[in-house]
């Protein structure tokens, strides 16, 4: 009965010994001057303090690091998805941008009214004119004015002609038009103020506008991406 009872007690704690080998950890080191009861199942915490001090500050600080690069790494990876998809945005939204739409509408507009309100005007022009100072279309200076309509509406229609196939030179076309429409109207202003001997808002009122329209549209022919996208033929 004894060597019964010796055997069961030596069974016992074989297993209780097998437990704490299975609860230690590889490269965690060994348990030291750890006393155990055999009548007491030991808990992991129990286990955990019996470790060496200096180890667990090594095991902690590595698992730290660890973390930190992995945050680190799992931000880069969000960052570079983040960066090609708002790309691929970019390049989507400048490949939308083509065709004769948003403020390209209007430039398109004026190159078609343009010279069928230059030629109208022309002809009451004349029209008012023979009625109120015949002697008047004698003067040099009223034809050369007329004839810088005339020019300008044909260099207004070409460019039209242009702009609607998409031509690449459109482009320069239009600035073109502006910058002459621009030194048209100055020169038309001078040669009104001769004819006329007077200057009122309505003698400057066609270098007013032409200077602002020129101040607008060039800058943006030169800069915009849909006029880039549009005008490649």
């Amino acid at each position: 009965m004894d060597e019964l009872v010796r055997r069961k007690d030596g069974r016992r704690h074989h297993d209780v010994s097998r437990s704490v080998q299975c609860w230690s950890v590889q490269g965690w080191g060994d348990l030291k001057d750890l006393r155990m009861d055999e009548t007491k199942v030991l808990s992991f915490e129990e286990v955990y303090r019996g470790l060496d001090d200096v180890k667990l500050e090594q095991l902690d600080s590595q698992r730290a690091t660890l973390v930190q690069e992995a945050v680190v790494a799992l931000d880069r990876v969000i960052a570079n998805r983040d960066l090609r998809f708002e790309r691929r945005d970019v390049v989507a939204a400048e490949q939308e941008l083509k065709g004769i739409a948003g403020w390209l509408i209007i430039p398109a507009i004026g190159l078609v009214l343009s010279p069928i309100v230059s030629v109208a005007m022309n002809v009451m022009g004349l029209k008012m004119i023979q009625v109120s100072d015949p002697d008047l279309l004698r003067d040099s200076r009223l034809w050369f004015i007329i004839l810088i309509y005339v020019v300008t509406t044909v260099m207004t229609i070409v460019v039209a002609v242009l702009f609607f196939k998409k031509r690449r030179i459109a482009v320069h076309a239009c600035i073109g038009l502006l910058a002459v429409l621009v030194l048209a109207g100055l020169v038309q202003t001078l040669l009104s103020v001769a004819i006329y001997k007077k200057i009122d808002a309505d003698t400057i009122e066609p270098v007013i506008r032409s200077c602002v329209c020129a101040a607008f549209w060039i800058p943006y022919f030169l800069k915009s991406k849909r006029v880039k996208n549009t005008f490649i033929e």
